[in-house]
């Protein structure tokens, strides 16, 4: 009895039915893969009602009033960075940010390369009066790090500089760490955690950073923004307004 022979065509046929059932399984699980982070990013940002974001000339054009309608109730916008740079729609976005009814708050990336004072002269000249009504954001990075002693010093001073001057409270945003640090040198602010920290607690958060780049419908565009949320109830939202919101700049 002759064995049949299974031909070539009859091979290839056969591999290209299975390329073709490995690539709809990896389509599926893609597919399942970005529904479950989906679900996973609603629910996480659900936990935390009250919600604003952050924006800076990066961010381009944005209609602030459909940036409210989407729910958000605060927003910081980026001032300067350093001693030299100022952001280059700082007083655009600010003045057309006024009529959005959302609290407004400024804020400053600091520099460990730049001279305090240095700092502080381009943060004034670029804000002038524009400081919103929330506590004055300072952004602090290290690359993941601790600050030494110098670095700390620095910080703390201009941190206490910039209460003084405006006789506001500060939104320190920056790790849980540097945080830490910051409080056991006994200076008082609060505390925005950076999203790359959310896996070392927000226990201490005031205001924490959800999502870099997340997606926003406004006039019926994606628009990506840096998420942010106050990490407490509405009771809490308000009890924090009524004791840390500037109430001569709401208006």
């Amino acid at each position: 009895m002759k064995r049949s022979q299974i031909g070539p065509q009859y091979i290839h046929k056969h591999h290209l039915i299975l390329k073709w059932l490995a690539f709809i399984f990896i389509i599926i699980i893609l597919i399942l893969s970005f529904s479950m982070y989906r679900k996973y990013q609603q629910t996480r940002l659900d936990v935390y009602p009250i919600r604003g974001v952050s924006v800076d000339q990066q961010d381009g054009y944005l209609d602030f009033v459909s940036l409210a309608n989407t729910n958000q109730k605060f927003i910081y916008i980026r001032a300067t960075q350093g001693s030299i740079y100022s952001d280059d729609d700082f007083n655009n976005n600010y003045q057309r940010c006024e009529g959005s009814n959302m609290l407004i708050g400024v804020y400053h990336i600091f520099s460990f390369d730049s001279n305090i004072h240095d700092q502080e002269v381009n943060f004034n000249r670029e804000v002038s009066g524009n400081t919103g009504s929330m506590p004055i954001g300072i952004k602090v990075s290290n690359n993941g790090g601790n600050l030494n002693h110098s670095q700390l010093s620095n910080l703390l001073h201009f941190i206490q500089d910039i209460k003084q001057r405006y006789h506001r409270s500060v939104m320190v945003w920056t790790t849980q760490s540097i945080y830490t640090q910051i409080t056991r040198r006994h200076v008082k602010c609060f505390l925005w955690l950076n999203g790359s920290s959310l896996k070392e607690g927000s226990k201490d958060a005031t205001l924490i950073e959800l999502q870099a780049n997340e997606s926003l419908q406004l006039d019926g565009q994606s628009q990506n923004v840096t998420q942010s949320a106050f990490n407490g109830n509405k009771t809490q939202w308000n009890r924090f307004i009524d004791q840390n919101v500037s109430q001569s700049n709401q208006d």
